[in-house]
């Protein structure tokens, strides 16, 4: 007699860490897509608004913030998360650097809405939401 089949583990849960790294992912995408708008309605970054084709940078960012959260809570992987907010990291560092190099503090409201892709960025890599991606 064959022995019975096994019934189906249910899924462990998000960790909160995952979640987290989500959510600010898709907060994060938001200035990032305001960016875009500004540069588009501005007709680019010359001034006879040619170039308008620089609008799809921030754009592509975005979606692939928005795109990495979402894969990351299906469990399909942390790569494109992390990947993704690496642009909005290193303009949060150059803009606390360009403040600090001309003497100012940082401006503290824009400043504190940049920062979630870099909160995103660092809850993603932790050991246990890679360990729980890869567990799924």
């Amino acid at each position: 007699m064959p022995p019975p089949d096994a019934a189906p583990r249910p899924a462990a849960p998000a960790p909160t860490a995952a979640v987290g790294a989500a959510v600010l992912a898709v907060v994060g995408a938001l200035p990032v897509l305001y960016l875009a708008l500004v540069i588009w309605a501005l007709g680019g970054l010359s001034s006879d608004g040619r170039d308008r084709a620089w609008a799809l940078l921030p754009l592509a960012a975005a979606v692939a913030q928005v795109w990495g959260g979402v894969r990351l809570l299906r469990r399909r992987g942390w790569r494109l998360l992390a990947v993704a907010c690496v642009p909005a990291t290193a303009f949060v560092g150059w803009l606390v650097l360009d403040s600090a190099s001309a003497g100012q503090p940082p401006p503290g409201g824009p400043l504190l809405v940049l920062l979630t892709p870099v909160v995103a960025l660092g809850l993603a890599v932790t050991p246990r939401v890679r360990a729980w991606v890869q567990a799924g």
